[in-house]
């Protein structure tokens, strides 16, 4: 029941991060040329179905919320380390926002487990003095059947005299 937005929560904390001098582009194309003519030394792609591969985590069969990256083999040597710690530091912070939703929604989850649990045990109570009150009226049943029965045959008596 809860939106996940964990592509635009990567988004802002990027704009935030000054270790790195980010731009951000509306197309792939844009990122890929910028790449070709050297002004970027990393593209990160965060595809269209990145939030919602993530909320499948708790599914039978989660799909991964995987980043695209691309660099520039002709890009010079210290470039490339830049983009690859890059790429190491997403990999470590997406995996970090995906398991804190995770955390949160599985809290809830026994949030919502721990509730049912008391709502069981209370049911659990009312059927146990539900029980115990129909064990007292088929004691008080029986009873009442013997003294009934009591009384018919001595009804039974009394009329045959």
């Amino acid at each position: 029941g809860k939106t996940l937005q964990v592509g635009d929560d990567l988004v802002k904390e990027l704009k935030k991060n000054d270790n790195f001098k980010w731009n951000f582009v509306d197309s792939h194309e844009k990122a890929i040329k910028g790449l070709n003519n050297e002004d970027y030394y990393l593209v990160v792609e965060i595809p269209k179905n990145f939030s919602k591969n993530a909320s499948t985590v708790l599914e039978k069969h989660p799909k991964k919320s995987n980043l695209k990256y691309y660099t520039n083999p002709g890009a010079n040597y210290a470039a490339s380390q830049i983009a690859n710690n890059a790429i190491i530091k997403l990999k470590d912070s997406v995996s970090k926002e995906v398991t804190k939703n995770y955390a949160e929604v599985i809290f809830d989850n026994f949030k919502t487990i721990a509730k049912g649990l008391d709502q069981a045990s209370d049911g659990a109570k009312k059927i146990d003095d539900g029980t115990k009150s129909a064990k007292d009226g088929s004691t008080k049943l029986k009873d009442n059947l013997a003294k009934l029965a009591e009384g018919t045959l001595t009804y039974s008596e009394g009329v045959h005299q």
